[in-house]
């Protein structure tokens, strides 16, 4: 949203520079300089906000499968959640093709689900229309081009438009969810709203008009936000009478491109009407009211223009908070994620033992729902595509069948303590230790702890990592598997124990994790000879470790987790999140924040000088 604020904020200062030659106004060396300090506005303001963007747009191009893939999915996947054709007429018309609000579930539109409103409000849209046409400046021209642009690309393949945008643009390529650009349009109705009240509020009333030319732009303003007005109460008179057909009769001929449930978003027209027709009307009447108070300013000097300003902000607010209203819901916490007999066995396990997963099977408790007592969670439907792509890679969150399906033993790896499911089982190596209603507790006595030790390993690549742990001759060697050998990407600078088969041991040390607050805590471990000290906790570069003042190399392990090497004997390793990057993001934003200040106060002094005070 922000790359396509500078999109507007660019075409504005080449509209103005281009108006400015038009009209003789500048110069080749004022240009020149407007150039500069545009250039220089630009470089400070992304300086100053540089640890908003670059951290950011380094992790999601990199390190997430967000953004990453994109562009190799195509254009259809960059049009996905876009604004459809019917969501535009809710954009003027509130609540015409309904909402998915709790309780409510009225949206027919093509989208799976619509849980946001992109209403303008209608006196905003119907002054804005006025203004652009009556007014004619060249300025509202520009705005209402920026509008007609945002909406042109919010809705996406169903116009040609989209796909120049999308190939000729650079970055386009990397985004989804085209509608989001709505916003410049809102934005720039407004500006050009503004324009037209204040040009009415600044007219001398009618009867007082000294020149024709007076009057006949203030006729030209007065009249059209009538006509537009008329034109906006005929168009929802054609809806009230055809609507409901025209909607089912839609539905049933647009493209159906994400395959929706059309029988279902029919009945959703039926009870979504009712509400479209009552949301609509008091529209319409709050716009009248706007468009009559400034008719009556118009015509009237007695009325003032703070009242007319008032009242108009008095009615756009209510149009607006009645349709934001449903959204802004305070619910408690419990309500959401209530605290059950099993939440309090997990919080007690957590406190004696340290930390570790659990993993919801389907029809049990969502992972937000564990975290939000703190607990760390696995589950087949992993965050919001913002966690790190080689653990999504590892769980196979985005293959079918998922890894964590198909292989039991990476719930082991995953540090997978305890399993929760809405039935009973009777499988070895599970022991139920509590449940509550239908949901059933599980502890898996094959997991890894947290943290465990490894005194033999192999050295593989990183593409070969996941599929040497998907193959069932390693995962299923009696003696040598993933229980007793760590895979490492690379050499961690000892060598691994050398054992005969018939001595090769299946147990381990395990680590004591302590101080622990997610991004700074310690392990403490005994060793039992030279190995490796693994740590199920996603591997990313920004992780630090040490002991006893000396850095340790953290390394890669079993594709997705960490691994540092130690000596046999007792250590108490300190993990901590470290992020260069970061760090030199904070140091260029203040950095640039005291350059702006400075600048900001050297022409403050050089312009009062220049005054002569």
């Amino acid at each position: 949203m922000s790359y396509f604020a500078s999109w507007l904020l660019g075409g504005l200062f080449v509209f103005r520079l281009a108006r400015g030659f038009v009209k003789k106004e500048m110069t080749v060396a004022k240009s020149a300089s407007s150039v500069g300090l545009f250039v220089l506005a630009i470089l400070l303001g992304v300086g100053i906000c540089f640890v908003q963007l670059y951290p950011p747009y380094d992790y999601v191009s990199k390190y997430s499968h967000r953004t990453m893939h994109t562009e190799e999915k195509g254009i259809e996947y960059g049009n996905s959640w876009r604004m459809n054709m019917e969501d535009l007429v809710s954009t003027v018309y509130p609540d015409f093709v309904g909402l998915d609000l709790q309780g409510r579930q009225t949206y027919w539109g093509r989208n799976v689900f619509r849980i946001n409103s992109m209403y303008i409000g209608i006196l905003i849209f119907a002054l804005a229309l006025a203004g652009i046409i009556a007014l004619k400046k060249p300025i509202l021209y520009f705005f209402g081009g920026a509008a007609v642009f945002a909406t042109t690309y919010a809705i996406g393949t169903q116009l040609p438009f989209f796909y120049l945008y999308y190939y000729l643009i650079p970055g386009v390529k990397s985004f989804r969810a085209p509608e989001m650009i709505f916003y410049l349009a809102v934005f720039s109705l407004c500006i050009a709203m503004a324009f037209a009240v204040d040009a009415i509020l600044k007219a001398e009333p009618r009867e007082t008009s000294k020149t024709k030319q007076t009057k006949k732009r203030k006729r030209d303003i007065g009249d059209w936000i009538v006509w537009v007005g008329i034109a906006l109460t005929g168009g929802l008179i054609i809806l009230s009478a055809f609507g409901k057909p025209l909607s089912n009769w839609w539905l049933q001929t647009a493209p159906n491109f994400q395959n929706v449930n059309i029988a279902g978003k029919t009945a959703a027209i039926e009870r979504n009407f009712p509400i479209f027709m009552k949301s609509a009307w008091l529209a319409i009447v709050l716009m009248w009211a706007g468009i009559g108070i400034l008719r009556m300013k118009l015509r009237s000097a007695k009325i003032s223009t703070v009242m007319v300003a008032g009242i108009l902000a008095v009615l756009i607010l209510v149009d607006l908070w009645r349709i934001d209203k449903p959204f802004i819901v305070t619910v408690e916490k419990d309500r959401l994620f209530p605290r059950n007999s099993l939440v309090d066995y997990l919080k007690r396990e957590q406190a004696d033992r340290g930390p570790f997963r659990t993993f919801l099977l389907p029809n049990t408790m969502t992972y937000t729902h564990l975290a939000g007592f703190g607990l760390d969670a696995v589950s087949f439907s992993e965050l919001h595509g913002n966690q790190l792509v080689w653990y999504d890679q590892f769980t196979g969150r985005t293959q079918r069948p998922m890894n964590i399906q198909q292989y039991p033993h990476f719930w082991d790896i995953l540090n997978a303590e305890y399993l929760m499911m809405p039935q009973r089982i009777n499988q070895p190596g599970f022991e139920l230790v509590a449940n509550s209603g239908n949901l059933n507790l599980y502890r898996n006595l094959r997991a890894f702890p947290r943290a465990r030790s490894f005194d033999m390993w192999q050295v593989v690549e990183h593409e070969n990592a996941l599929n040497l742990l998907r193959n069932e001759a390693f995962f299923a060697d009696s003696l040598r598997n993933y229980r007793n050998v760590l895979l490492v990407e690379e050499d961690p600078g000892i060598s691994p124990a050398v054992y005969p088969d018939s001595l090769i041991p299946q147990s381990f040390a395990v680590g004591q994790i302590t101080d622990n607050v997610f991004h700074d805590f310690r392990v403490q471990i005994e060793m039992p000879s030279d190995g490796l000290l693994f740590l199920s906790q996603n591997w990313y570069p920004a992780w630090r470790a040490e002991t006893g003042g000396a850095e340790l190399p953290v390394l890669r392990a079993n594709y997705s987790f960490i691994a540092v090497p130690l000596k046999a004997g007792s250590h108490d390793v300190h993990f901590y999140y470290d992020a260069p990057i970061l760090n030199k993001s904070f140091a260029i934003s203040f950095a640039t924040l005291g350059l702006s200040l400075v600048l900001l106060v050297l022409g403050l002094v050089f312009n009062k000088k220049g005054r002569g005070e």
